[in-house]
């Protein structure tokens, strides 16, 4: 289910960590380079409000087996993951990994920061959908092509809805609708 990217002023971004990070990742960037160097990301240099919500995922979308390496205790709270270490094909249902593969594959195409919010039905509970809104920042490999994805993940329950821990890594968790921008840099 992909859409058109549409463009996104950085000023735009709803979440103050988000912005935060981006600075960040344009900190990193050299100049005329579209992304920073995978090797110049140091986790412990990114703002300390956006750790617990960032995941750093390596490999080539679509030649490589992605691989989580790291994941923040609230995107593992809300997604179920705490499989950092290992490759996402290895927890990740089959009928989601097409789903994944593509989210990767926008930032990679793109060179650049991918907002994304879907939204997906889930199985049980008492929340029947959820909106997912990701940050992807990619950066790249010693090749020039993106090969290191950091994302920052935000979960919001539908309004009325109560407190409840969703799996998004789960049987029969759908996606229903993508909205993709691109941030200008």
């Amino acid at each position: 289910m992909s859409a058109d990217p549409q463009w996104l002023a950085p000023a735009h971004l709803t979440v103050p960590a988000q912005r935060l990070a981006l600075r960040h990742w344009l900190s990193l960037r050299k100049p005329g380079q579209d992304m920073p160097d995978a090797g110049l990301v140091e986790l412990l240099d990114w703002p300390a409000v956006a750790l617990p919500h960032l995941s750093l995922v390596s490999g080539r979308p679509g030649l490589d087996r992605l691989q989580l390496d790291f994941i923040g205790n609230m995107a593992a709270l809300f997604s179920g993951a705490t499989q950092g270490g290992r490759y996402m094909d290895e927890f990740y249902p089959l009928e989601q990994m097409a789903m994944v593969t593509e989210f990767f594959t926008l930032s990679a195409r793109a060179r650049r920061p991918v907002l994304v919010h879907d939204e997906f039905a889930l199985p049980a509970g008492p929340a029947a959908t959820v909106r997912v809104e990701r940050l992807s920042l990619p950066c790249q490999g010693l090749d020039g092509e993106a090969g290191l994805f950091i994302t920052l993940h935000y979960i919001k329950l539908p309004d009325g809805a109560p407190p409840q821990r969703v799996r998004l890594i789960a049987p029969g968790v759908r996606l229903l609708a993508r909205e993709v921008w691109q941030v200008q840099v």
